[in-house]
């Protein structure tokens, strides 16, 4: 039988057991109060199948790496390691000495080795985690030989503990009678001494001479988020170069926008995450096992003025684990003056688990001064942008100036957005008044989608200020009446069609390429009602709004009164395979997502809220 033929078998297996899995009561139990306990294995086992399957959520797909996992491998790997096709760039240095340290080893059922070599270190290296590291010599050298015509020589590395050459993560190239090249730091759960130690050790080099080269900030994110997609299940890929196009230059993947996306989708537990100095002392404890654990240290070397900051990853492991790997706590003798660490522990959000095709909303918070409460990731904004040229084709008339916080525009409906570029002394009534010139000469710089499907207007503007510069004014284009109403009934029936018994589109009005009869929301619950347990109404004279249900919902619905001036309006928001938080939380109304009481929405008040869940895919009350 072939190795695809039986892998194909193994993952059918498992397909099985993951369902059967799914369908007994043997769900983990998360704290109800923002995830800060700790989370039984069997939730984290069910997502197994995800990461087999290469199954991750929305828009994402499973970065292949070439180096096998160096800790912590999870149940479900282990039984499929053995089928799993070695990958190789030739005879290397690891290869060629291989054999000469098997007596060195004692191999345990997890492929951890017992090291009896004498080490100063306290957790020595094992080939096993050596080779792991390995990366072929001819794309190291491109990497060195591009750093050098830049820059200085980069850093000796000799066998000595000492002053890091770098916070993160990249490269060791030695030279000698092997020539090798191993990564370290970040994510590859050794720092370049213990790399460097294994060196010497394992490969015994005559006359061996290292360099180091550091990663720059955007090889960081992404072998930060190409390791973390193969280790974790519902990572989404890497965003690519120019992801936003509504700037001069083009957009690279920034820590930031890793953080957002892990934010969504893995929780920090905050008793396993915090801050500590004598951190194997008093620090986190042996129990705080992790999804992704990650330590950064302020530390100075013996010999040394400078303090600097130090950073591991670790995946399925614990926080102290992690430390442990860190030379300052890893040395037998102590070679560092440790001054404080910051560590954060993450776990998979139990409804991932659930519901495979979550649809997620990342965000990060504002500034104290900013009006909104928090702001749609950069991620979430190239979702919505359209080419700009998109926004100049339409006709020079019916656009509208987009005011301050308060009435929404199109009446809280759907529409296109675009901003030109500041101006301080040509204004868009300026263009408006004075000019005729045509329509594509204003210097727009951005084009997005807005709506009650999307997001609302003054969540997209927020955004497009926040990481563009030299905003200007910005104007919108409303959607006609019909097609905002057929392109809810559209998404609607996408999700509803062939899963929901009795949905019979006939007899709610509704006709692929046809206006609908009806708006969704009044007929919706005629045959789809809203759950009771995951729905709440709130408001100035209600309940806070703050408590909304933790609920996950095939259909999620909000619908908010408000009034700006004396004037009363009605928006909503619509989430289908969604958190019912989400979907709330992002609509630019008091006690939702604008701040109570702030100068620039001192004029707009919210009546009431209702907010409805139809369907309950998953809700935090039955975990």
């Amino acid at each position: 039988m072939s190795s695809s033929r039986l892998l194909d078998l193994v993952s059918t297996v498992a397909t099985d057991t993951m369902k059967r899995m799914f369908e007994t009561s043997s769900t983990a139990h998360y704290g109800a109060s923002g995830l800060t306990g700790s989370v039984a294995t069997v939730t984290v086992e069910k997502t197994k199948k995800a990461l087999h399957e290469n199954t991750v959520g929305e828009d994402a797909t499973t970065i292949p790496s070439s180096s096998p996992d160096l800790v912590s491998k999870s149940v479900f790997e282990l039984k499929a390691k053995g089928l799993q096709k070695k990958t190789s760039a030739g005879p290397t240095a690891a290869t060629t000495a291989e054999n000469k340290t098997t007596a060195e080893n004692k191999t345990t059922a997890e492929n951890k080795t017992t090291t009896v070599y004498q080490s100063k270190l306290k957790m020595p290296m094992t080939r096993h985690e050596l080779n792991g590291l390995e990366m072929p010599w001819s794309e190291c050298r491109l990497l060195f030989n591009s750093e050098t015509r830049r820059n200085l020589p980069p850093p000796s590395i000799g066998a000595a503990v000492g002053k890091y050459p770098c916070e993160g993560s990249g490269q060791l190239m030695c030279t000698g009678s092997l020539n090798t090249c191993h990564r370290f730091g970040g994510v590859w759960a050794y720092d370049i001494f213990a790399v460097r130690e294994a060196i010497d050790h394992y490969l015994k080099s005559v006359g061996i001479k290292c360099v180091a080269r550091c990663d720059k900030e955007e090889e960081v994110v992404r072998r930060l988020w190409g390791e973390t997609s193969r280790r974790l299940p519902f990572i989404p890929r890497c965003p690519d170069r120019g992801f936003m196009d509504s700037t001069q230059t083009p957009k690279v993947p920034e820590m930031r926008d890793f953080d957002d996306m892990l934010l969504a989708r893995y929780a920090v537990i905050k008793s396993c995450s915090g801050n500590c100095i004598g951190c194997l002392r008093d620090g986190p404890a042996e129990s705080c096992s992790c999804d992704f654990a990650e330590v950064k240290c302020r530390v100075r070397a013996e010999g040394e003025l400078h303090e600097q900051w130090i950073k591991l990853i670790g995946y399925n492991t614990t926080v102290r684990d992690v430390m442990r790997r860190m030379s300052p706590f890893n040395t037998k003798h102590k070679s560092y003056a440790t001054y404080n660490c910051r560590y954060e522990c993450r776990k998979m959000r139990p409804e991932l688990a659930s519901v495979s095709n979550l649809r997620t909303v990342e965000t990060e918070p504002t500034s104290p001064e900013d009006a909104l409460k928090l702001r749609l990731s950069r991620r979430e904004l190239s979702k919505l942008q359209l080419p700009l040229k998109q926004c100049k084709n339409y006709p020079k008339g019916g656009w509208q100036k987009l005011q301050g916080l308060g009435r929404h525009p199109c009446d809280g409906g759907s529409g296109v957005m675009t901003c030109k570029e500041k101006n301080e002394l040509l204004s868009w009534d300026d263009w408006q008044l004075k000019f005729n010139s045509p329509w594509k000469d204003v210097p727009f710089l951005s084009c997005h989608r807005f709506g009650p499907l999307t997001m609302n207007a003054f969540a997209v503007e927020d955004a497009v200020r926040h990481y563009s510069s030299n905003v200007g004014d910005c104007v919108v284009r409303c959607d006609s009446k019909s097609d905002q109403r057929r392109s809810v009934w559209d998404e609607a029936h996408k999700h509803l069609f062939g899963t929901l018994p009795g949905y019979v589109p006939e007899r709610v009005g509704y006709r692929e390429g046809k206006i609908p009869e009806w708006e969704l929301g009044h007929v919706l619950p005629t045959f789809f009602p809203a759950d009771r347990s995951c729905s709440s109404t709130c408001g100035s004279m209600l309940r806070p709004c703050d408590n909304v249900p933790n609920c996950v919902c095939r259909v999620a619905h909000s619908k908010c009164q408000t009034e700006f001036e004396g004037k009363s309006q009605t928006v909503e928001s619509w989430g289908f395979d969604t958190r019912m938080e989400d979907v709330f939380k992002m609509q630019s109304v008091p006690k939702a997502n604008i701040k109570s009481g702030h100068d620039k929405a001192k004029d707009l008040r919210l009546d009431t809220c209702q907010n409805d869940c139809h369907g309950v895919l998953w809700s935090s009350e039955n975990v």
